[in-house]
Parts: C-alpha cells; sequence; structure tokens
C-alpha cells in the first residue's frame, strides 16, 4: 500500500528489461493479474524513490513477457531507470481472471481469516489452487494478499461461526 494516495495501490508486474531503442520494457506479469493488463492505461511506477506515473502507448506479448511502450519513455535510456521496479495500479481496477483454471471456488469463500498475534486479517474473496497448496486472497489494509491454507500455519477452524485462525510467519503480509 502506498500511504501518501487515497486509493490503496497493488503490484502486477515488475520491469524485466529494455527491449529495443523506442523505449519499450519487458514485464514479467504476476499471474493472478492477467486480465488487468489487457484493459490497463495507466500505472505508477517507483523512480528513484519517488511515484511517478506512467502512461501505456501499448502492449503486445513477448516471449511469454509483456513488451510495453510508455509515453514518456522517448528511448532506451530513459527506460532503464525503471528496470527491476514493480508495476502498481489502483485497487479498483484489478480484475482477477476468473477463468484462470487455478482459481477454484471453494467452501472457504466467506470465512474471515484471523492471525494469533494481528487479529481480524480479512474475509476469503477467492481462493487459488497452486501445486502443493492453496492461496486464499484477502483484502487487508486496502490491499489483496495471498494467503496460504496450509494445515501447519492453522491454530483453530470453527466452521459454524466461519472463522480460520492462523500463525502466520512473521513478515508474512508485507510481501
Amino acid at each position: 500500500m502506498i500511504a501518501a494516495f487515497d486509493t490503496d495501490f497493488v503490484p502486477i508486474g515488475k520491469v524485466a528489461k529494455t527491449v529495443g531503442y523506442k523505449g519499450a520494457v519487458l514485464i514479467e506479469t504476476y499471474d493472478e493479474y492477467e486480465k488487468t493488463w489487457a484493459s490497463l492505461t495507466k500505472c505508477l511506477i517507483k523512480v528513484q524513490d519517488i511515484w511517478a506515473p506512467f502512461f501505456i502507448k501499448s502492449i503486445s506479448a513477448h516471449a511469454g513477457l509483456l513488451e510495453v511502450l510508455f509515453e514518456d519513455l522517448a528511448d532506451d535510456k530513459a527506460a532503464r531507470v525503471i528496470i527491476h521496479q514493480e508495476i502498481f495500479v489502483a485497487l479498483d481496477t484489478i480484475s482477477l481472471d476468473e477463468d484462470d483454471p487455478s482459481i477454484i471456488d471453494s467452501e472457504w469463500v466467506g470465512f474471515t481469516i484471523s492471525d494469533s498475534e494481528l487479529g481480524v486479517l480479512g474475509m476469503i474473496v477467492q481462493v487459488k489452487e497452486l501445486p502443493g497448496q492453496d492461496l486464499a486472497l484477502v483484502e487487508y489494509n486496502g490491499k489483496m494478499v495471498s494467503i496460504p491454507l496450509a494445515e501447519e500455519l492453522m491454530l483453530h477452524i470453527d466452521l459454524d461461526k466461519k472463522e480460520v485462525v492462523l500463525n502466520l510467519p512473521l513478515g508474512l503480509l508485507d510481501l
């Protein structure tokens, strides 16, 4: 979350490298946000510790990544300043890919998740099935966070009250 803004922002990808001489960059998209990229027109990227708005001129597929050309990056030298930076968008512009086969309907949706130290974190809005574990998507402090639904983290489950109490590793919610 970017505290200086009225709206909360979430990272949806990371700039991998420049491509070509016109200022285009290759972006590694975060899996659950692929649908968001389809209609994206603007984003925020941290440049020298200052949040800067970037307007998208074009997006195209490029060897498993996205090739993005921003309006204000005239050449590859200008684009180098955003290499390895995360790309953020407003939470209200996020479109989770509901056709993704790894996103499942679950009996967990609607459960409240609490941490033994932090208290109530939020309600599970979606569950994503990954090899070896399921992740609960929870809105926590205005941003979507993924929380592992692993047995070794669960302290208590109340099916009647639809509550799950976890003992989360320190720093998990800061990722």
